[in-house]
């Protein structure tokens, strides 16, 4: 399922959630009258720009701090002779530069940089005033109000000043097609 059909029906389950428990206390139900209505507060979601938010993380110090272990331990093992420890570490290390570039100037999937931000994700949602965080959404009724909270995201990452105006270029250029930047095409 793509990011787009799953942010909508994270929504619409979250408005469902909100129509049963509003059922089940007796409470009136003012989140979903007709559809389009613009009667009730609209639903405040905020969303973001992957690849501005991978660019932060891929020059962050706890990024930084990962590459500079890696190759510490890709040493120890070079010294110890130990070829299939290397192996491995170099692998990694590769594989993980390879998906970085695809998250940063494509639109690779960044859960895994999502998964760091788990613990300040409940935050930056109250900072903006918003119910739920997704990456992007297909269509939205006139019920839902997006706030854009990629500023936020990149904002945990500690970023230079070079790397929020990298993080400026990147939200102002498309992302590339994936086929080009791999190794495949």
């Amino acid at each position: 399922m793509d990011g787009r059909r799953f942010a909508l029906r994270v929504v619409l389950a979250l408005l469902v959630l909100g129509l049963f428990a509003s059922a089940a206390t007796g409470a009136e139900v003012t989140t979903a009258e007709a559809p389009g209505s613009s009667s009730t507060a609209p639903i405040r979601v905020g969303t973001f720009l992957s690849r501005p938010v991978a660019l932060a993380y891929g020059r962050s110090p706890a990024f930084m701090q990962y590459v500079a272990d890696l190759k510490a331990r890709a040493k120890r093992a070079e010294e110890d002779g130990d070829e299939e420890l290397l192996e491995e570490l170099t692998a990694e290390g590769s594989g993980q530069q390879e998906r970085l570039h695809l998250q940063v100037f494509s639109d690779a999937p960044i859960d895994d940089i999502l998964d760091k931000l788990a613990d300040v994700l409940p935050g930056v949602a109250r900072e903006a005033g918003v119910e739920i965080i997704v990456a992007e959404t297909t269509y939205a009724s006139e019920a839902v109000e997006f706030v854009d909270v990629t500023d936020l995201l990149v904002r945990e990452f500690d970023p230079t000043e070079e790397t929020l105006e990298l993080v400026e270029e990147v939200k102002r250029t498309p992302p590339v097609d994936a086929s080009e930047l791999t190794h495949d095409h």
